[in-house]
C-alpha cells in the first residue's frame, strides 16, 4: 500500500465526530509508528504519557522489551477523548500520572500514599522497625484544587507555566463535554 493509499483512508475518516477521532487516532497511531494490532492491543491506559506525548509498547519487535514512542498531538487527543466517551456509557475508575486524562474526568480524586515507620522493633519482626501504609483519598471537588493539581501533575518551567497549562486542560475538556 502506497502513500497515496493511505492518504485516502485519512480522507475518508470524519474527524469531527468521536468515533471518527477514535479512528483516526488509531490509523495513525499503527501507520506512523508501524504498529501491529496485537502491540496496540496490549496497549493499557498507564503506557500513555500526554505530557510528553509518548507511548510505551510492549513486545515491538521481537521479545518482551518495551519502546517508548512519540505521539501525534492528535492520537495523544483521540486517546483521553476515547475514555470520557467510554465514561459516558459505563463507569470508569482510571488511575494517571497524566494531566490531559485527569482533565477529561468528571470526578477527580487525590490518592496520597504515606509509609509510616515505627521505631519499637519487637520479636515477632527480627527488632526491625514496624512499617504500615496509609493513603488518603481526597476529592478535588471546585475547579481551583483540580487545576492546582493537574499543574503538579503537569510540572513546567514555572508554576506560572503549570498553571497556565492546566487552565488550558480545563478549558478544553469543559469544551469537550459540551459537544457530547
Amino acid at each position: 500500500m502506497g502513500l497515496d493509499e493511505y492518504n485516502k483512508v485519512f480522507d475518508v475518516i470524519d474527524t469531527t465526530c468521536a468515533k471518527g477521532k477514535r479512528d483516526y487516532g488509531l490509523f495513525l497511531l499503527l501507520w506512523a509508528n508501524v504498529l501491529r494490532r496485537g502491540e496496540v492491543a496490549k496497549l493499557r491506559v498507564g503506557d500513555f504519557d500526554d505530557h510528553e506525548n509518548t507511548l510505551t509498547v510492549y513486545g515491538k519487535g521481537k521479545g518482551n522489551d518495551s519502546t517508548r514512542i512519540d505521539l501525534n498531538p492528535f492520537v495523544a487527543e483521540a486517546i483521553a477523548e476515547k475514555l470520557h466517551q467510554l465514561g459516558q456509557i459505563s463507569q470508569v475508575l482510571c488511575v494517571t500520572h497524566q494531566p490531559l486524562v485527569a482533565a477529561m474526568a468528571d470526578r477527580h480524586f487525590r490518592v496520597d500514599k504515606q509509609v509510616i515507620t515505627e521505631n519499637k522493633g519487637n520479636k515477632e519482626n527480627n527488632g526491625h522497625p514496624e512499617q504500615r501504609t496509609v493513603v488518603r483519598v481526597t476529592s478535588l471537588d471546585n475547579l481551583t484544587k483540580r487545576r492546582e493539581e493537574l499543574a503538579q501533575l503537569a510540572g513546567g518551567k514555572s508554576a506560572q507555566e503549570a498553571i497556565a497549562f492546566a487552565e488550558s486542560l480545563l478549558t478544553q475538556a469543559a469544551n469537550h463535554r459540551r459537544k457530547s
